[in-house]
């Protein structure tokens, strides 16, 4: 690469950090909440990025165009999302309840730069049902390209997407969607590997944001690992009213996963009973769990309920499973829990 290439490089690096600044609200390495930290990454990885000259970094940083899912009876995120953006002087904010909605209200504006906003998982975006998965013309995945890539080709406004959602930018279904969607469109189509979050002072990401180049190759990025599964669980934490309710894991009765909405490649529901139930919840880091008012963008893949025995009385507990790889408890909706991979890849091999 020349000195020229280099240095242009270098100034985008510089100014999309500033901009990630601006419109997310992101802070490098900032402890975000009690029981259980993650750092708020800026642009750690920048895959596919180096064809993009520093002329076109210093339009970004201009104004944005931005449509959020109208979706109102979601978890609080597009609301939450929606509303910060508005607050942003440099940002246009529009609502849509479809696909081409979403991208007929980017185009044709001065601004330079567009985001659609939905929940999110590897390789999928939402764009008008909320956490749930709807039909073909309300969400975007290399599954049902013919839905949405003539739509997408006709243009936005600015020199690049972004694809605001949970995980949408993750790993090998990550990648190629970006890469699809940034071909179809002819521009740079970015989006998190990790998770969005949204509270009412800040927008947020973790992980790498992606950026991938029409025509070209990007190497998957995978979400951030946030719990590995080493240990054998010796004792079930469930939060209580009053505190925390600790079960003797073998106390561990039967695990049942039932599915939600329409993926494209949906996970088939499952019972697990006995050694194998335990197997499955300690892949859930149980022990730590994340307590916040914040909101994630991420989709509802299902709901898993473990059943417990207390004083030979058979309880069940159920979570919801987001984006493969974060669970909420029902009854505490602030308390979230980060699973392992191999839950992920558990669930999407009973696909």
């Amino acid at each position: 690469m020349s000195n020229s290439s280099s240095t242009d490089l270098d100034q985008l690096r510089t100014r999309l950090e500033k901009l990630e600044s601006k419109i997310y609200g992101v802070h490098e390495n900032c402890e975000c909440h009690e029981d259980h930290s993650q750092s708020r990454n800026t642009l750690t990885d920048r895959s596919g990025q180096s064809d993009v000259s520093a002329v076109a970094a210093e339009s970004i940083l201009s104004r944005g165009r931005a449509s959020v899912d109208s979706t109102r009876s979601d978890n609080g995120f597009l609301a939450c999302i929606r509303n910060g953006w508005a607050r942003t002087n440099n940002m246009s904010v529009f609502d849509h309840g479809s696909t081409a909605v979403a991208f007929s209200n980017i185009r044709g504006g001065s601004e330079s730069f567009s985001i659609v906003g939905g929940h999110g998982a590897p390789g999928l975006i939402v764009c008008g049902t909320g956490q749930v998965v709807g039909s073909s013309d309300k969400y975007m995945s290399v599954a049902n390209e013919a839905s949405w890539r003539s739509i997408v080709s006709q243009g936005i406004s600015g020199s690049q997407l972004t694809l605001f959602g949970c995980k949408v930018a993750a790993g090998t279904d990550g990648a190629n969607f970006l890469q699809r969607v940034a071909n179809a469109l002819r521009k740079p189509v970015g989006g998190w590997t990790g998770d969005v979050w949204c509270n009412p002072s800040q927008i947020w990401g973790t992980g790498s944001f992606i950026v991938v180049q029409p025509g070209s190759f990007v190497e998957p990025v995978e979400a951030p690992e946030l719990f590995v599964a080493e240990k054998e669980m010796t004792v079930f934490h469930l939060p209580t009213p009053d505190g925390v309710e600790e079960i003797p894991a073998t106390d561990i009765r039967a695990v049942n996963f039932t599915p939600v909405g329409n993926l494209p490649h949906s996970p088939t529901a499952f019972s697990a009973r006995g050694g194998q139930a335990l197997s499955i919840v300690e892949l859930v880091d149980f022990a730590h769990p994340l307590v916040t008012n914040d909101k994630p963008g991420a989709i509802l893949v299902g709901i898993l309920t473990i059943t417990y025995e207390v004083k030979n009385e058979e309880r069940m507990v159920s979570f919801r499973v987001l984006a493969y790889s974060l669970l909420q408890d029902i009854r505490f909706p602030n308390t979230y829990y980060n699973a392992s991979s191999k839950l992920i890849e558990f669930l999407q091999k009973r696909r």
